[in-house]
């Protein structure tokens, strides 16, 4: 089987096997350089929170922080419980951000503390 056949999961996992301690990424804003293990890790918690909170397949995320390293290590968690992953700019205008949370209906909104996002007719 070729690797254009395996899920991005798949993939991801062998390269954890295969080099665990090798780059993964470097986040270029923030110099943060995270290894195959750390982000195998880190996605392994995000499978387990995703599952605490009750997120099912075909549910969707947004994740309303911007330019930041934790997009990948989710993205491979919501790959792997089957979960649409929408990132989201936060600074965008809020009609956009009000159109864009409306039509997605997320299930889950991950976001920075100090984010002001608009309501919508999913959130409570």
């Amino acid at each position: 089987m070729s690797d254009l056949l395996h899920s991005p999961v798949a993939v991801f996992h062998e390269k954890f096997l295969d080099q665990p301690d090798a780059p993964f990424l470097k986040h270029v804003e923030s110099g943060k350089v995270l290894t195959y293990r750390e982000a195998w890790q880190y996605s392994l918690k995000l499978n387990d929170l995703l599952e605490a909170f009750k997120i099912k397949p075909k549910a969707r995320i947004v994740f309303a922080v911007r330019n930041h390293w934790f997009i990948y290590p989710l993205l491979s968690a919501c790959a792997a419980r089957r979960v649409t992953l929408v990132p989201l700019d936060p600074e965008l205008h809020r009609d956009e951000l009000s159109f864009i949370l409306n039509d997605a209906a997320p299930s889950l909104i991950i976001h920075n503390a100090g984010a002001k996002l608009p309501p919508f007719a999913g959130r409570a």
